[in-house]
């Protein structure tokens, strides 16, 4: 099911005789589709603000502002983060601006901010009418006597407002308890100052709008009364002895008002609400009710809609009121429950939508409600029907707290009551009782899984598997049909009728080899004995192609204390990924799932109970149409060799702690001069800043507290003046507290710096000053500052990003002299996957050396320090991979680590000599140093990265993890010699307390850890390249590539003219990696290859499958391209009897004359400009005979007969 979203919504007042401004405008509404002068604008990932910032005031763009307030946790995710609202005068025409937006490289899509309607009508205000009906028709009494609902169980509303003081609201509305009210603070630092009920996102004020609508703030107070009526349908307050009853009256409401008045009606702006269900989502809202709904699916709206449900919010949106079959968005898209009206009668409202993608129907016609100033009115439309299912949902949340959105949804669907029009309505009428209670006692249960047959169909033959469930009490028969579209006129039988029950089976397999592709709609029917019929139905698409399969491989993985085996693919579409295990023999062993529908697919083969060694395996994926695909290595199935090796956790022992989850800084001092040394800590979670000194037996004992909150990350005498300064982060500034005099702790604040984020202070020019550096969070540069005096700081040098792309910096970075030439080298990472380096070459002096991009992920830990023993340090980067696949972002359970070890190869030079992926990625503080944790004399990488920590020590050959042990978030281990004794201790959270690992003094590690090698290999080459006319180089390899080889980005072909000219360079349009996984298709452009020109083909920063980097020597080749010879050229039809004849496979330069038989020329072709190029020569007018032809270039000839028939 499909669905939309951006909304208009036309809501005309009840008048009465003092409201004189109502019908101004009212006539010309219909007309209103969008805001005059704004675009919403998504970048593409990879792109920067800086570039729309341009592009927009070359355009004369009067703001550019991003949608999601950046310090709130939408404003951070990936793909909300880069939706911007973009305003021009009111008057500027917008579709030749919008086409200008889509035309940039850097904008992935780019809308009108379109205006929602609220799906309600205007109907008299019959205060004689005072029946709640509506509550009836639902059971409601009798489902008050299980549950009315749970005030942890908030409702968000979504739409106008609320009438904050009407009587039947007093006690109902949701209480932010973080918030202290009308302090002018953002006490909880959810972006929202005072939100004290909720939130007002109305923000036009380009439209001519009235009454509060200019811009955002804390009261969303109703102007229109549309959310002052649903809100009273959901939760009013009841026993109250006025007024009416709501459906989930001891549940709470979250008014966010995202509509304003505009002459008599009311509207809803795409960006407002877009940005009120993300606050819904991220302030605990566990319904939202979305009463409204447009024919455009706008991408805001779907983001937002998405980002909601997968915090588990259950979304309810009304159908719409247009009569028509379908439903608006946002009710269109899957994750929401579609909702139609239904009238006294269990009618379908005159005005509802309807169709295959309703979901259920409630009452919508005529239901009184809530009203403005304190007032109660009757009221009709799918907004009031949505209303109804989220006061259920409410309910069913509150009686099940366990249930997941999903749960919610299908207690709400499969108990709903059948109608004679269900067939239009969806399941039915929604039934509040049946919903609390037992499940309907007939079972109907059907979904759709496309077969594509390869080798187990003859002929390929295309089928539907349709499989579900037909049975439960009182059964006797049922029947499967189906029709054309959503809205079937006509029901053809699938199969025959059947009488015996059936559970979780395939129900029939369906051959839609001869339909047309489009959409079906797919019913099962169920009867029992009483002749009750219940039916569940879903629409399908055919088509006739299959997913494909691309990118795969097999790894080693750190799990948990594990290095096991895993198996990654890719997919082009959104698919159900399944990989089935064979022995070596060919025997079966296991088939399952990857975890979800999706592009990227990951199975832990260790995970599924098999022993270790040596199988085959083959790939399927399943696309939502149905279409299967089948990768078998064309029936050699693929090698994959399952591990499951332990590391042993007997290494290091555990010993003291402080009791408590804390972030320290990696350096601990003895500020109050009593001989021991203090940790600078902050509790996570809190940030409460502490002081803890380390007593002589290792324990810990917290000594001061600091009065203000904050995250310490460096202390160091900033300016020589013999006192310590702590570096400082709190929210949205970097500051230094100095100590007062020697002995004191650091409590006066010298220096701040607004809108920087404090990552560290070293002396990189070794000047004996040391620097400050942090993150510009308004450049996205790194700011150098410097003491010139006591207390007195200034800037030095500011770091920019010398990357293009989605350029924001990583809030951490490493230090050391990587290159061993005696001068700082500084390693920094952004968002894109590129890390680069600068390096200090005098006093205040730094130069950009180096960058790379990271085969896939976002770097966000660093570390830097000498593993191999050769004195010069390396460095580790890890980045967060798995979050998307191109411009797709993916769900979290596919988040994992990719650890790259680099390592010089001279000056200002490096490589990757080491990569492993790290399952499970846990948000809230994770970090890495290189250090000796174990006291043997060689430096380990120290990788905390909860819900794990390891030790990964290089031996000589490789790198190999020597110990693991869980631990809980950490911002950076510490190792440290605590008490003067001349041994290391490690420090990491574990269990959330600070805890201390000390080297077990009575055992050597090779007895007590288990050696765990992960694959050494030798580096790969290219070994050869080969021209494939017309515009495809095949690359080989000598071994089998990862997954990096499939990247376009990653080669460059450089094109000579002549010996003297400088290249032109060439990026292929796509690289595709065959079964083999040993060679390489690049496709170019047309216009790329011609003959004469000599090429060189580069490959960079390629790995194997087993992470090994491409040999430097062995990563460029020349091509020799065969010249096409004119007597090669093919010409057809000869005879001809059609009205054109074909000149094929022409060099380039080649002219074409054609003569008669007397010599005449009667024709010439346009000289051919690229190779193998067609050229057509016009029979029209040319009657039969014998014609010669004449192929001519600067260094051939060829003359060909051929014969015209007509």
């Amino acid at each position: 099911m499909t669905k939309k979203s951006i909304y208009i919504y036309i809501l005309v007042l009840v008048i009465n005789a003092q409201c004189v401004f109502a019908q101004s405008n009212s006539d010309s509404f219909s007309q209103i589709t969008h805001t005059p002068g704004e675009l919403i604008v998504r970048l593409r990932p990879d792109a920067s603000p800086k570039e729309l910032d341009a592009l927009s005031r070359k355009l004369g763009a009067v703001s550019v502002s991003p949608v999601f307030l950046p310090m709130t946790p939408a404003g951070q995710h990936p793909r909300l983060r880069r939706n911007y609202l973009i305003r021009f005068p009111a008057e500027w025409a917008l579709e030749p601006l919008q086409r200008r937006y889509a035309r940039h490289s850097s904008v992935e899509a780019v809308e009108m901010n379109r205006l929602n309607r609220p799906c309600a009508e205007i109907v008299p205000n019959d205060p004689s009418y005072g029946e709640q009906w509506n509550l009836a028709l639902m059971n409601m009494p009798q489902a008050w006597d299980i549950e009315q609902g749970n005030p942890e169980v908030t409702v968000a509303v979504v739409d106008g407002g609320v009438d904050m003081q009407h009587p039947e609201f007093r006690s109902q509305l949701w209480r932010n308890v973080g918030e202290v009210p009308r302090n002018g603070v953002d006490d909880d630092g959810n972006g929202y100052v005072d939100d004290l009920n909720g939130w007002d996102f109305s923000d036009a004020p380009t439209l001519p709008g009235n009454g509060d609508w200019k811009g955002r703030d804390n009261e969303p107070e109703d102007e229109i009364g549309h959310g002052t009526h649903v809100s009273g349908i959901i939760a009013a307050e009841a026993n109250n002895r006025i007024g009416i009853s709501g459906i989930a009256w001891r549940s709470r409401l979250m008014p966010l008002r995202a509509g304003f008045k505009y002459g008599g009606g009311g509207y809803l702006q795409n960006d407002d609400v877009a940005a009120a269900i993300v606050y819904a989502a991220d302030n605990g809202a566990q319904v939202i009710n979305m009463s409204w709904g447009d024919t455009v699916n706008a991408f805001i709206v779907e983001d937002a809609v998405a980002y909601a449900y997968a915090r588990g919010c259950v979304m309810v949106a009304a159908a719409g009121n247009d009569g028509a079959a379908g439903s608006l968005y946002p009710a269109g898209l899957n994750t929401v429950i579609s909702v139609a009206g239904l009238n006294i009668e269990r009618q379908l409202y005159s005005d509802s939508n309807f169709g295959a993608t309703i979901d259920i129907a409630a009452p919508g016609e005529e239901i009184l409600s809530t009203a403005l100033n304190g007032g109660y009115l009757n009221d009709s439309g799918t907004s009031m029907a949505a209303a109804h299912v989220s006061g259920v949902a409410a309910l069913v949340r509150s009686e099940n707290p366990d249930y997941t959105n999903a749960e919610v949804r299908e207690a709400l669907i499969r108990t709903a009551d059948p109608l004679f029009i269900s067939n239009l309505v969806g399941a039915g009428s929604l039934n509040a009782y049946t919903a609390l209670t037992a499940p309907t006692a007939l079972i109907v249960q059907i979904n759709t899984a496309r077969m594509f047959s390869q080798d187990a169909e003859p002929n390929n033959i295309e089928k539907i598997e349709i499989f579900g469930s037909a049975g439960g009490g009182e059964f006797t028969e049922y029947w499967l049909e189906y029709g054309i579209g959503e809205v079937p006129n006509l029901w053809l039988p699938l199969g025959t009728l059947k009488t015996k029950p059936k559970f979780n089976v395939c129900l029939y397999k369906w051959d839609t080899s001869t339909l047309t592709e489009g959409k079906y709609t797919v019913r099962l029917s169920v009867k029992s004995k009483t002749g009750e019929i219940k039916r569940d139905r879903t629409v399908v698409e055919v088509n006739h192609t299959a997913p494909l399969i691309s990118a795969y491989e097999s790894q080693a993985w750190f799990v948990g204390n594990s290095v096991t085996s895993v198996v990654l693919w890719q997919t082009d579409e959104i698919s159900i990924g399944e990989i089935e295990i064979f022995q070596a023999n060919g025997d079966s062993v296991r088939a399952v799932r990857s975890d979800s529908e999706n592009l990227l697919h990951i199975v832990n083969l260790s995970d599924l109970g098999i022993s270790p060694g040596a199988y085959k395996y083959r790939l399927f994926a399943k696309n939502r149409a149905g279409g299967l695909r089948i990768d078998d290595n064309n029936g050699s199935l693929y090698a994959v060799n399952v591990q499951d090796v332990p590391m042993n956790p007997l290494h290091l022992l555990q010993g003291t702690s402080t009791q408590r989850a804390l972030h320290a800084v990696g350096t601990p001092v003895d500020l109050n001069k009593n001989g021991r040394l203090e940790l600078i800590t902050a509790e996570i979670g809190t940030n409460s800043a502490q002081i803890f000194e380390i007593e002589d037996n290792r324990s810990f004992k917290r000594i001061f507290s600091f009065a203000e909150r904050f995250l310490p990350r460096a202390i160091m005498d900033t300016d020589n003046d013999g006192l310590m300064e702590i570096l400082c982060n709190p929210p949205d500034v970097t500051f230094l507290l100095e100590q007062s005099a020697q002995g004191e702790f650091p409590t006066e604040r010298i220096w701040e710096a607004p809108g920087k984020w404090g990552i560290t202070i070293a002396d990189a020019d070794t000047d004996g000053t040391p620097e400050i550096f942090t993150r510009d969070n308004t450049t996205n540069s790194i700011s150098v500052d410097e003491a010139d005096g006591d207390n007195n700081y200034h800037n030095t040098a500011t770091l920019e990003n010398p990357t293009l792309g989605e350029n924001r910096i990583s809030a951490n970075f490493a230090i050391g002299d990587f290159d061993g030439d005696g001068q700082t080298d500084i390693l920094i990472g952004d968002s894109d996957g590129d890390i680069f380096i600068y390096e200090a070459i005098g006093n205040n002096q730094y130069r950009h050396t180096w960058t790379t991009t990271l085969p896939e992920g976002s770097p966000e830990l660093f570390a830097a320090g000498d593993m191999d023993g050769d004195g010069k340090a390396e460095f580790a980067v890890c980045a967060r991979a798995g979050t998307k696949v191109g411009a797709i972002e993916l769900d979290n359970r596919y988040h994992h680590w990719l650890l790259t070890v680099f390592k010089s190869d001279g000056n200002d030079t490096y490589r990757p000599v080491w990569t492993q992926r790290i399952r499970d990625v846990r948000d809230g503080g994770n970090g890495m140093a290189i250090a000796d944790a174990n006291n043997d004399g060689r430096n380990e990488l120290c990788i905390a990265v909860a819900p794990n920590f390891y030790l990964v020590q290089y031996d000589g050959v490789d790198y190999r993890p020597i110990w693991h042990h869980s631990a809980t978030n950490t911002f950076n281990p510490i190792v440290v010699d605590i008490n003067g004794a001349g041994t290391n201790v490690l420090l990491f959270n574990s269990n959330n307390t600070l805890t201390v690992f000390d080297r077990d003094s009575n055992s050597e590690l090779s007895g007590r850890s288990t050696p765990v090698s992960v694959v050494a290999t030798q580096r790969p080459r290219l070994r050869d390249a080969m021209y494939s006319p017309p515009n495809q180089i095949s690359l080989n390899f000598d071994k089998p590539m990862g997954i990096s080889a499939t990247s376009a980005g990653r080669y460059r072909l450089h094109k000579y003219g002549s010996m003297d000219s400088e290249p032109e360079v060439y990026t292929p349009r796509s690289a595709m990696l065959d079964k083999t996984r040993q060679r390489v298709v690049l496709t170019f452009p047309l216009e790329v290859f011609q003959t004469g020109n000599r090429y060189q083909i580069e490959a960079l920063q390629l790995s194997d499958i087993d992470g090994a980097a491409l040999e430097d020597d062995a990563r460029m080749l020349t091509i020799t391209l065969p010249a096409p010879k004119l007597a090669e050229t093919i010409v057809y039809p000869n005879p001809a009897t059609c009205d054109q004849v074909t000149f094929d496979n022409l060099p380039a330069g080649t002219n074409i004359y054609i003569y008669d038989v007397s010599g005449n020329c009667i024709a010439s072709l346009a000289k051919t400009d690229r190779e193998r190029e067609k050229k057509v020569w016009d029979l029209s007018n040319i009657s039969s005979g014998i014609y010669i032809y004449v192929l001519s270039s600067d260094t051939d000839r060829h003359v060909g007969k051929l014969s015209i028939i007509r």
